[in-house]
């Protein structure tokens, strides 16, 4: 059983949710598991079970988003790549939005210069009509 695992099921065996709830904590992503469990207990809850599913929703929703944002360092949740089960050596990708329409690869490289973006990675967004999107 993995460290995660012993903690989703320490974390179900201290609250007192439905088997659904429960179950879909279970079969969730390790990442998506982290950030649930990084948002403490839910003794307080007047409905822990439906808690729980908002909580692994908004989960679910921040990865997709390329694991939230946060002010502390804009990369993911405030617990830190940790928690997301991401190291060093873990690719991701940033949607951007709002470039000026004459961005160009080059434009989106400088800008991340020193992170060691290629330009087979950079995609630039185009209109139905073939123009850029601008993101």
């Amino acid at each position: 059983m993995e460290e995660v695992d012993r903690e989703v099921e320490d974390f179900l065996s201290s609250t007192e949710v439905d088997v659904q709830a429960a179950e879909s904590l279970r079969t969730s992503e390790p990442g998506v598991q982290r950030l649930v469990l990084g948002r403490g207990g839910l003794s307080s809850a007047r409905n822990p079970s439906s808690v729980l599913l908002a909580r692994i929703r908004d989960a679910v929703a921040a990865v997709a988003r390329g694991f939230g944002s946060s002010a502390s360092n804009g990369r993911g949740s405030n617990r830190g790549d940790d928690a997301l089960g991401m190291d060093d050596s873990s690719e991701g990708w940033v949607k951007m939005r709002g470039l000026p329409f004459s961005a160009t690869t080059d434009d989106v490289l400088n800008f991340f210069a020193g992170l060691e973006p290629t330009a087979d990675k950079v995609v630039l967004g185009v209109s139905k009509d073939g123009r850029p999107s601008g993101e």
